[in-house]
């Protein structure tokens, strides 16, 4: 009444989608680590499939932001098939240059794109790139 267009501003709303980050899909944890609890989704398919719910539920779920290393597709096909079932979209997939990774042979102890140490900055970027290509293939 005020000179806002109401019915502009209520399609704009009901047009409004949120990317679920996958590390929120637990019981509790931030994307710098998790503290799981029994029923929490435990693989990419689960995370999936509890987003299909959410936005089952709200129509505004309709995309899943994943985390790299944990949220790697076994089967890129399964997985955007999957997706495409409950109508998910692939939106950012994050790398993880914060947290040592199991197996690494450099440690971000001390910063990882901007480390002094080459051999630490050089891993941080092939992680990177190596995320870019499974975003590619999604």
């Amino acid at each position: 009444k005020d000179g806002h267009d109401v019915s502009k501003i209520v399609s704009e709303l009901s047009d409004f989608q949120v990317a679920i980050p996958s590390w929120a899909l637990g019981a509790g944890g931030t994307r710098f680590g998790r503290f799981s609890f029994y029923g929490e989704p435990s693989s990419l398919e689960q995370k999936i499939d509890d987003i299909g719910v959410l936005h089952s539920l709200t129509q505004t779920a309709g995309a899943v932001s994943l985390h790299i290393p944990w949220d790697i597709p076994s089967d890129y096909a399964a997985i955007k098939e999957k997706a495409d079932a409950l109508n998910i979209k692939f939106d950012a997939v994050n790398s993880n240059t914060f947290q040592d990774q199991k197996d690494a042979a450099e440690s971000y102890k001390y910063g990882s794109l901007s480390n002094t140490s080459k051999a630490v900055r050089e891993q941080a970027i092939q992680h990177n790139l190596d995320v870019i290509k499974i975003g590619d293939k999604l």
